[in-house]
């Protein structure tokens, strides 16, 4: 296979900027470790530990962007020199760039798998979420109680308090310790507490009563939902947003089974032979210990990148973060820093990939169904 063997310097203000943090990282595992030995070398190597995945990201991307007609894998950490002054990274970074070979026949004709009684299943979901609905109803002077939705924050000094991510807890009966401490408080007074070995305050920002009860029309208003002033109206939007997802679904499972069908069948992905490190760095991500894992993730990589060009199918940041924003829709969904952007890319590409062959192969499907398509 063709590589790309590259060395990458990092600049000098943000590897000393990655060593100072490093630093203050060591003294903060120092006390609770006193055994814990700190010196440059030490320091050294947990900066370059903690940079070293992002680097190669950065890295990945960078070739990704300036060979928009290769299939780039994931660059191979070859070697690196750092001293307090410079880190050099060495990169092999393997590529494909004869890809007018891969046709890709139309030969995937499935169809797409939609309950046949999904609109009796979707008005039986609605009624049931009509007939006994969660209400959140705001609290002000009292003290929060078992059962409560609040919105709590952590921080251990005041001057942090506006930095720190909130969570959602149910007082008394989440798993967060967090929940129980909480109790008795009052909206934005802090409490001190030892939270996980870090000391500092819990605060309840907001709280809200729990009650279970129909919708009516009498309370719908309750929602505070612009879009629901009435009954109608909220069944109206419930049934949208419901077979949007159910749309969904659909298209991503019909993309990826698509997907998962041409790494196995095309007979041109099968004579791909990928160099030993390329496949020994990819099955370092197998906790199962599959042997197949490498090869079949490589290989399936390669198609969805060739499937790409094909059909000029392009994900979008705008989609990528409204895929996140699904994410979010979750009591406490994960910081930025945590998100999973390969994921959520795979998701979009999979639900575009499943409209174009969806579009191709059964058009009069799409049509029953184009009104609640959300990508495009």
């Amino acid at each position: 296979m063709k590589f790309f063997s590259e060395t990458v310097k990092l600049e000098k203000n943000k590897w000393l900027e990655a060593q100072r943090d490093s630093l203050a990282a060591l003294e903060e595992i120092k006390k609770k470790q006193p055994s814990l030995t700190i010196n440059q070398s030490e320091i050294l190597d947990f900066a370059f530990m903690n940079l070293s995945l992002q680097m190669t990201d950065e890295h990945w991307k960078q070739k990704l962007d300036s060979n928009p007609n290769f299939v780039v894998y994931k660059p191979l950490l070859q070697n690196h020199k750092k001293t307090v002054d410079s880190l050099e990274v060495e990169y092999k970074t393997y590529y494909l760039d004869d890809l007018e070979k891969f046709s890709f026949d139309d030969s995937y004709k499935s169809e797409l798998k939609l309950e046949s009684n999904y609109e009796e299943l979707l008005q039986d979901y609605i009624e049931k979420f009509v007939q006994n609905y969660e209400f959140h109803l705001p609290k002000k002077d009292a003290p929060v109680v078992a059962g409560d939705y609040c919105k709590v924050v952590f921080y251990e000094k005041e001057e942090q308090k506006a930095s720190e991510r909130p969570v959602f807890v149910y007082a008394g009966k989440s798993k967060d310790q967090l929940a129980f401490e909480i109790l008795s408080l009052e909206l934005n007074k802090p409490k001190a507490i030892d939270f996980y070995g870090l000391k500092g305050y819990v605060e309840v920002l907001e709280a809200f009563e729990v009650k279970h009860m129909p919708i009516t029309e009498e309370n719908v208003k309750l929602l505070n939902l612009p879009f629901a002033q009435t009954l109608a109206d909220l069944k109206n939007a419930v049934y949208k947003q419901v077979r949007e997802n159910i749309v969904a679904n659909c298209l991503y499972y019909y993309g990826n089974d698509a997907l998962n069908f041409y790494t196995l069948n095309d007979k041109d992905i099968a004579k791909i032979e990928f160099e030993k490190d390329l496949e020994a760095a990819t099955s370092q991500m197998d906790q199962s210990k599959n042997p197949n894992f490498a090869n079949y993730t490589l290989k399936k990589f390669s198609v969805e990148v060739m499937l790409r060009q094909k059909w000029n199918i392009d994900v979008t940041e705008e989609e990528l973060h409204a895929e996140l924003q699904i994410v979010n829709s979750f009591i406490n969904p994960p910081k930025n820093s945590s998100v999973n952007w390969p994921r959520l890319y795979h998701v979009v590409f999979c639900k575009k990939l499943g409209l174009c062959l969806l579009k191709k192969n059964f058009p009069e499907v799409y049509n029953e169904h184009k009104e609640f398509v959300k990508v495009s």
